[in-house]
């Protein structure tokens, strides 16, 4: 059935004077393809500058990373250190460099290997239990020095250690070849407890040692 908007359509169309001038319908299209050329400029730009947006924050995280993978390197391979100087000296004694009292470790390497002839105490308690000290020296893996503190704890031997701190060394906790590592940053000194017992023992362990030591390193 004709509708009555058909039959306007239809008149519409058979009356030429109601058609619109080539003028209008010049001027009307230049409009329209202005208009949708600005449209596809403002799109364009847009999705320009959010690939810029994207692009640059990819940038960004690919520095981090890498950034990030400089620090972990750095501070895995001390703790790397210290859990070969735990295994070589304190587990298998099979070091190639005699040991040295830490009196003279002071003298030749600074005063910070003083501090642990007598910081932990002989025994010290830990919320998982007893430590007791066993050993107190100065040990080189690797040409690496370290102030050495062997301890008896939860039924292993562990190391307490401290050398010079590498850039980036922060307090962390890691498994380094079967051992657990707690390791801090204290001025100018990395500390650390290596062994194998459970990392909650371990921390219980770095807690009760690690505060005394870095207050009394921070005036070595």
């Amino acid at each position: 059935m004709e509708t009555y908007s058909n039959r306007l359509r239809d008149a519409i169309d058979r009356a030429p004077e109601l058609a619109p001038s080539a003028e209008f319908a010049t001027e009307l299209r230049r409009r329209l393809e202005s208009h949708a050329q600005a449209k596809a400029k403002a799109r364009s730009r847009g999705l320009r500058a959010s690939w810029i947006a994207i692009a640059a924050s990819l940038v960004v995280a690919v520095a981090s990373g890498a950034a990030y993978r400089v620090y972990t390197s750095r501070a895995d391979a001390l703790a790397r250190a210290a859990v070969g100087d735990h295994v070589e000296c304190a587990l298998h004694m099979r070091l190639p460099e005699r040991g040295i009292g830490l009196e003279e470790a002071a003298q030749r390497f600074g005063p910070a290997y003083r501090v642990i002839q007598h910081s932990p105490g002989a025994e010290v308690s830990t919320a998982s239990g007893k430590a007791t000290v066993i050993d107190r020296h100065s040990c080189v893996l690797n040409g690496r020095r370290f102030g050495h503190v062997i301890l008896l704890y939860r039924g292993s031997t562990v190391s307490l250690m401290i050398t010079a701190a590498d850039n980036g060394d922060a307090s962390r906790s890691v498994r380094i070849d079967g051992m657990n590592v707690v390791a801090l940053r204290a001025g100018q000194q990395a500390l650390f407890v290596v062994g194998d017992v459970p990392m909650t023992d371990l921390h219980a362990l770095a807690d009760a040692v690690f505060g005394p030591l870095a207050r009394e390193l921070a005036g070595a």
